[in-house]
């Protein structure tokens, strides 16, 4: 499993649909992401400036 920084915030959303993935921020750089279930690794694509938009950019990861 990935080590956790102090920046790193997982963030409890009740509009997360996705199962496969994890929302996180990161204060540090100020931006979302997602990290998958499975093996803990950050998701490349799902960088993003809002919440709302993570959510789009996730909804069909699988």
């Amino acid at each position: 499993m990935a080590e956790i920084n102090c920046y790193e915030h997982q963030l409890f959303d009740a509009r997360w649909l996705n199962a496969y993935s994890v929302p996180y921020y990161n204060t540090h750089i100020n931006k979302y992401y997602a990290k998958s279930v499975f093996d803990g690794n950050i998701v490349k694509r799902s960088y993003s400036d809002t919440l709302r938009e993570l959510r789009r950019k996730m909804r069909n990861y699988r």
